[in-house]
């Protein structure tokens, strides 16, 4: 199984190969929107041996808006299950005592494996988890 996984922060992307690559699963990373919609793209071909199984990004990437890059990515290959994840990050509190959640609850790596491995099980329905 191949994962392209659509991730602008490095640290977040680092992790998410680490898990992924931990449950035999092969990782294609992309920083942005436009590079996931390229590597996407120059898969598409039926000939393609790199093509992803699945793409996974973060709802933070595309800053509210989740539909349009699921619309780019139906475009160039229809069949391509989508798995999205939300999740909290730590970030220091106003008054430097100590860390506080934003919203969104916490990221569950393991959950966001099942639903890669449901997703592509399921052949192309797309799947969210938070």
């Amino acid at each position: 199984m191949i994962v392209l996984v659509i991730e602008d922060d490095p640290v977040l992307r680092h992790f998410l190969r680490r898990l992924l690559e931990r449950h035999g699963m092969d990782v294609l990373l992309a920083e942005s929107e436009a590079q996931g919609v390229d590597v996407v793209e120059a898969t598409a071909s039926p000939a393609s041996t790199r093509a992803p199984s699945v793409v996974v990004y973060g709802e933070a990437l595309v800053r509210g808006a989740p539909t349009r890059l699921s619309a780019r990515i139906a475009e160039l290959a229809p069949n391509l299950p989508i798995v999205t994840y939300a999740g909290a990050t730590v970030q220091p509190a106003r008054d430097g005592r100590g860390r506080r959640l934003t919203a969104g609850g916490p990221f569950d790596a393991e959950a966001l494996v099942r639903s890669i491995v449901c997703a592509v099980g399921a052949g192309g329905e797309s799947a969210a988890t938070g």
